[in-house]
């Protein structure tokens, strides 16, 4: 128990709805074994509630072990002495089970049913999760058994979701350097065999058991053995039936112990077991030496490391001062626990934007937004690549954020650590004319970015770099051009390339280009540089002339898809003293 606390980090960490429910499975197994001993009803009717109470918990684990188990009670009287069993000694335990099922999940279900929700519940709880595992084909599955003997791309290439997260946390300096991971296959063989590990006892228990059983029927000899082993399996084979899609780390630590992997553990050698108890107790050593930075609040009173401590403390002190009391902060994508440390509730009843949620998920976000107004929205940039882009899994969300929100600060300490950002409210009125529709921009491509919309030009080299070009009638009297430039939110992270230097040039007919801007950023390597930076260009003395507006985009090397990488957000044309506003 307490090597698997352990290894099933970061959630041995939060009081999470897995533990209770795997408590509860394993109270529902106990008590079955004894009903099934001692021929008792109630204690039939007693597993069948806790069954519920783990469904309440987490419906996989209960309506799937609680299946199993009602299948195993039907084979259990046929495992008896010889002769065709009674159709009571069959049904009545099965009966028995479902009826303390009823107890449990009754209430809660009438209650819900009371209040409207019931139809929601269905459909969240239920349906969304189970159309995801089957129809989302971004989550992990069990990666591919063979090859053994090599290394594996397609599972180093998600190696950041198979790989044990105490592992990559406390020692994957150290490992990633190795020999081992580096040239050989050990570390793939690894993996694969622990994943695989709880389908292959469970498989080698259903054959040796299954086929004693068998051999003791064929002879009609009875063994008191076969029962228990029959409902083991099923308690093996229900976690096995809830272990679906995505079959990532932490959903295998999870779902393993209470089946086939603690059988595993028990009948292992002495030497190995010492080895893990010895492997374990020094990861819990490194790692409580790493975790070091207080975070004093008063939802938090726990340790987190010196990289991302601090950028959680700037954050929640940032929304403490920012927003107002009891005011809602929604966190997007896949951050609740910083809503839970501020004290704060979510907008549309969503603490988290997945990919499989209900369909009218986004609307109920917007309406509570427009009639909210929360003055601040928190974003992770740090994501899971796996489950897709923001934009993709919440299109309309993610327009109207665009539209109605702009990034105020980023939180970033490390070019390879966490990235998190807040969107204040933009004002109603921005006031100037945007560039499109003063006479098109030819070489740039119109898009969407976190949290702007931009026209992106593709990088080159320097010197060597193709401009976007805008022909626009700049009127008499002021007129500045406002606009913000930058590289894609979306690559700030693990960005590789870099610096960058931006350049805006204005040309008359028959002059030569003036060079009104001319920027370098970096925000692969300099954090600070992760934001849009606002830049407001003098266009006064070119009033009453048509002029040739070229944007470009110089770096070295060659980057990773150009055209999506860098570009100008909303560059409109002030006039008069409002010029001198920034439309940020």
């Amino acid at each position: 128990m307490f090597a698997w606390r352990v290894w099933a980090f970061p959630h041995w960490q939060v009081h999470g709805y897995s533990l209770p429910a795997a408590a509860a499975v394993a109270l529902a197994a106990a008590a079955a074994m004894a009903a099934y001993r001692r021929r008792s009803r109630a204690l039939w009717l007693a597993a069948g509630v806790l069954f519920g109470c783990t469904t309440l918990c987490k419906q996989s684990y209960g309506l799937a072990v609680a299946a199993t188990t009602g299948a195993a009670l039907v084979a259990l009287p046929f495992l008896e002495p010889p002769g065709r069993p009674r159709t009571r000694d069959v049904l009545a335990p099965l009966v028995l089970l479902g009826a303390g099922l009823l107890v449990a999940l009754g209430p809660p279900l009438a209650q819900l049913a009371a209040q409207g929700a019931l139809d929601d519940f269905v459909r969240q709880a239920i349906v969304q999760p189970m159309r995801g595992a089957v129809g989302f084909h971004a989550y992990l599955r069990l990666p591919d058994l063979w090859p053994l003997h090599r290394q594996d791309a397609a599972l180093r290439a998600a190696i950041g979701s198979y790989f044990p997260a105490i592992l990559a946390t406390v020692w994957w300096p150290s490992i990633s350097a190795s020999w081992l991971l580096r040239e050989t296959p050990v570390w793939d063989a690894g993996l694969k065999l622990v994943y695989w590990a709880p389908v292959f006892t469970f498989a080698a228990a259903t054959l040796v058991w299954g086929g004693t059983a068998a051999a003791d029927l064929s002879r009609r000899r009875v063994d008191a053995v076969h029962g228990p082993r029959l409902l083991a399996l099923a308690l093996a084979g229900g976690f096995l039936l809830a272990f679906p899609p995505p079959r990532d780390w932490t959903h295998l630590m999870m779902a393993r112990l209470p089946g086939p992997a603690a059988r595993t553990v028990r009948t292992a050698c002495w030497a190995a077991l010492a080895l893990l108890l010895g492997a374990t107790a020094a990861l819990v050593r490194d790692f409580r030496r790493q975790m070091d930075f207080p975070l004093d609040g008063p939802r938090a009173g726990v340790f987190a490391d010196r990289q991302n401590g601090p950028l959680l403390r700037d954050l929640l002190e940032h929304v403490e001062r920012v927003v107002p009391p009891g005011v809602p902060v929604p966190i997007y994508p896949l951050q609740p626990m910083i809503g839970f440390l501020a004290g704060r509730e979510p907008v549309g009843g969503f603490h988290v934007i997945w990919p499989v949620q209900d369909p009218g998920r986004d609307d109920r976000i917007i309406a509570d937004l427009e009639g909210l107004r929360p003055p601040l929205v928190v974003y992770g940039l740090s994501q899971y690549a796996l489950l897709g882009r923001f934009q993709e899994n919440a299109p309309r969300l993610f327009d109207y954020l665009v539209a109605h929100y702009a990034i105020e600060r980023v939180f970033s300490r490390e070019p390879y650590g966490t990235v998190l950002a807040t969107l204040a409210r933009r004002p109603d009125e921005t006031g100037g004319t945007a560039l499109r529709p003063m006479g098109g921009v030819e070489g740039a491509r119109e898009t969407r970015w976190p949290f702007a919309d931009v026209l992106a030009v593709p990088v080159g080299p320097p010197g060597g770099a193709t401009a976007a070009h805008a022909r626009i009638d700049v009127p008499s009297g002021e007129a500045r051009l406002v606009l913000a430039y930058g590289i894609n939110p979306d690559r700030w992270l693990g960005l590789d390339a870099g610096p960058f230097t931006f350049s805006v040039t204005v040309a008359p007919a028959g002059d030569a280009p003036r060079t009104l801007l001319r920027r370098t950023i970096d925000p692969g390597r300099e954090v600070a540089d992760r934001r849009w930076h606002d830049a407001t260009l003098d266009l006064s003395s070119f009033a009453g002339q048509r002029v040739d507006l070229a944007l470009a985009v110089e770096a070295p090397g060659a980057p990773e898809r150009p055209d999506d990488l860098a570009g100008f957000a909303e560059p409109r044309l002030l006039t008069g003293r409002s010029g001198l506003a920034s439309p940020r």
